[in-house]
């Protein structure tokens, strides 16, 4: 009588060896795959995000302004540049088809605590890369200055508030940020921080026109992927991740090369990009003010040219700080720039 031959153990640990081999070799592939489309969107992102930027530029005569400070935010009865207190993604959200979002309380002051609030904790997800963490809303931070973004706007604290992980180019003088003046009818004699060592796109109060970036705008930043530390992707208690997008002028929003640094030199102290790293075991030097990501290769980012481009973690810190100056005069050889 025939019967029928089952698997021997032997055999069958063999099969699950070779499987368990073949699924090793292609994990790796299957994992860059993943990151490549990932890479791909944020790499959109940032591409709608400078797209809004000089459609706003076109239409108002000015690059987005930095905004008042870390506790305020847009107001859309304020218009734009220095009046405005919310910052750079708060004034180009009406080019990023978020006109609705944008004018929440818009001639009505008696809604503005519960506008601001809307505004605050609504997701806008092309502000976040998809390698780093989803595009949703994140607890606000323990930290005292960020337990209430939108203080001089709000009633009560808000609990989820929209972040972003891109931040439009400060240059390379670090300008002090704070809260911003106490109140709106303040702000006519508040204290501003001078600018003139402000050699960026965007800071506390400014107005800068195409005019004022002389410089050649393929090679220069205008928005870029900013540095984190991994364990606070969604906890709101990273140093340069406490605010709400909405939010005005912090590092939360604005990223700089370097602080003092003197035209087409790294001389001062440079805030070289960093790919995210665990703070807590190892903090890269002053990393929240600078730029970086989560991507192996190196961070996204877009220049005034239009061009979105993936700069190398290898990239000079002479060509580093140029590139974030928008009236130096240096001629950037752009394969120092670009892998």
């Amino acid at each position: 009588m025939y019967r029928q031959r089952g698997f021997t153990l032997v055999e069958l640990l063999v099969v699950i060896a070779i499987i368990g081999t073949l699924i090793a070799l292609l994990l790796p592939a299957v994992n860059a795959a993943r990151e490549q489309g990932r890479s791909t969107v944020c790499k959109n992102n940032l591409h709608q995000l400078a797209t809004a930027c000089m459609e706003h530029t076109n239409l108002i005569g000015s690059f987005p302004s930095g905004g008042w400070g870390s506790n305020w935010v847009g107001i859309p009865d304020l218009g734009y540049g220095p009046n405005q207190p919310g910052g750079w993604i708060y004034q180009i959200l009406p080019y990023m088809d978020q006109n609705a979002l944008h004018d929440l309380g818009k001639g009505n002051a008696s809604t503005q605590a519960a506008s601001s609030a809307k505004r605050i904790s609504t997701a806008i997800p092309i502000l976040n890369c998809p390698t780093r963490r989803a595009g949703v809303t994140y607890p606000v931070g323990s930290g005292s200055s960020g337990a209430n973004p939108g203080s001089p706007l709000l009633t009560s604290p808000v609990q989820q508030a929209n972040r972003t992980d891109y931040a439009i180019n400060g240059g390379s003088f670090y300008i002090q940020h704070g809260p911003g003046p106490s109140s709106s009818s303040a702000a006519a004699s508040n204290s501003w921080p001078s600018l003139t060592n402000f050699n960026g796109i965007a800071s506390v109060h400014s107005q800068i026109t195409f005019a004022n970036v002389p410089d050649n705008k393929d090679t220069m930043y205008l928005i870029g992927e900013k540095y984190m530390s991994p364990e606070n992707y969604i906890t709101g208690n990273d140093p340069g991740d406490q605010f709400s997008a909405m939010s005005g002028d912090d590092v939360s929003l604005i990223r700089w090369s370097c602080m003092n640094c003197q035209t087409g030199t790294s001389a001062g102290t440079m805030f070289l990009p960093q790919m995210d790293r665990v703070a807590t075991n190892n903090p890269p030097p002053q990393g929240y003010y600078g730029f970086g990501s989560s991507h192996g290769a190196g961070w996204h980012a877009a220049f005034v040219g239009g061009n979105v481009q993936l700069v190398g973690w290898g990239i000079d810190p002479v060509t580093h700080a140029a590139a974030s100056t928008r009236n130096g005069h240096e001629v950037i050889d752009p394969t120092k720039i670009h892998p």
